[in-house]
């Protein structure tokens, strides 16, 4: 081979290495443009985030998007808060660089940046949040420390510091993060049912099995009083009490979730007292209390939903009027759906709502005063 040929075939080779090297370069993950006002992630596309993990000093949960919704894996593929990690997402990806300095051992001590499961660094770990693709790849890693407030005594936060995976930098970032927590609680879809008091015609209560029936609540509309069914006599409602009971299912929202197996306490049809809500429209909830284990709590509670069809003649609106029910199969496809995502779950409420949950007719009654009834001397 001659020597120019040679040279040529060389220069040729040298080209194509620096043309590859290049395009290796170009799509190569980027740390942040480090300038003042600049994206911090600015090349993050929220859709190709399927999955999510927060792990901080105390615990730890996942997040995935699985058949088209996002669930906390850690809570049995539980429905997760989809408007957090939306918040969460876009938050990150608006965040922009306020300030960039060295982080030294120190500075990450101060900044309580250091890594959550860095042992013997209690009080300066961080949050580390993992954006994550489709096949698991990172897409971003980021260390949340402490959160800055501004200058003055009436100040609020305004931003916080981070850091981008294990790079030996700190950034102060225009965005805060005050209410995130790296626990499957925090990012349950609470929401469980929504069934105003006004739309509520009859609330029956019966004892654990179902054959003695514990107090009965009717309504002939929904401007009308509660009224109890066989009340004794002397006796009348505690009209606060018989309100928050019918109110219990206005806005149920959930604390945590378990399976049936793994609650503490039994909890469901075969060891809880059953309240029937009956609504206007046919739906009928059945609310199962849970005992708590301790006097403190939790509160655990199961829950169904049905539609019978037609509604028994006894429970149709008196005065004149009759129970309206929506017959239609996009009714009966709704309740079906709400009772399939309700029913093999054990909830952990909240305390007011357990205790609003009455299970026997005394706990719907006025308080006797102490001298009531007695003679004057």
């Amino acid at each position: 081979m001659k020597a120019k040929t040679l040279f040529i075939l060389l220069g040729v080779l040298v080209l194509l290495g620096a043309a590859g090297a290049w395009i290796i370069h170009l799509n190569a993950p980027k740390g942040p443009d480090e300038k003042f006002g600049a994206p911090f992630l600015g090349r993050l596309s929220p859709n190709q985030i399927k999955a999510v993990t927060l792990e901080g000093p105390q615990g730890s949960v996942s997040l995935a998007r699985k058949e088209g919704r996002w669930v906390v894996e850690d809570r049995y593929d539980y429905p997760a808060d989809f408007s957090k990690i939306v918040e969460l997402v876009r938050k990150l990806r608006e965040a922009k660089i306020g300030r960039v300095f060295e982080a030294s051992e120190e500075t990450l001590k101060r900044l309580s940046l250091r890594d959550p499961s860095e042992p013997g660094a209690e009080g300066h770990r961080a949050i580390r949040i993992a954006l994550k693709d489709a096949e698991g790849r990172p897409a971003a890693t980021i260390l949340l420390g402490k959160i800055r407030s501004g200058e003055g005594e009436t100040s609020f936060p305004d931003s916080q510091y981070v850091r981008l995976g294990e790079e030996p930098k700190a950034y102060l970032i225009d965005q805060y993060f005050s209410s995130l927590k790296a626990e499957p609680g925090a990012w349950l879809d609470k929401a469980l049912v929504k069934a105003p008091s006004k739309d509520i015609q009859k609330i029956r209560c019966l004892e654990k099995g179902g054959d003695k029936v514990c107090y009965t609540l009717r309504r002939p509309a929904p401007a009308k009083p509660f009224e109890a069914e066989a009340l004794p006599e002397g006796k009348a409602l505690d009209r606060p009490k018989v309100n928050r009971l019918a109110g219990a299912l206005a806005s149920l929202q959930v604390e945590d979730v378990l399976r049936p197996s793994d609650a503490p306490t039994p909890c469901g049809p075969a060891h809880s007292p059953r309240i029937e809500y009956r609504l206007f429209d046919g739906t009928v909830y059945r609310v199962y209390p849970g005992r708590a284990r301790e006097k403190q709590g939790p509160y655990y509670l199961r829950l169904e939903v049905t539609y019978p069809s037609p509604p028994p003649v006894e429970d149709q609106a008196q005065e004149g009027g009759k129970a309206e029910k929506d017959t239609s199969e996009d009714k009966v496809r709704e309740v079906k759906e709400l009772n399939e995502r309700l029913s093999p779950w054990v909830f952990v409420i909240p305390q007011w709502k357990y205790e609003a949950l009455a299970t026997d007719l005394d706990q719907l009654l006025e308080k006797q005063k102490k001298n009531e009834g007695r003679g004057q001397g």
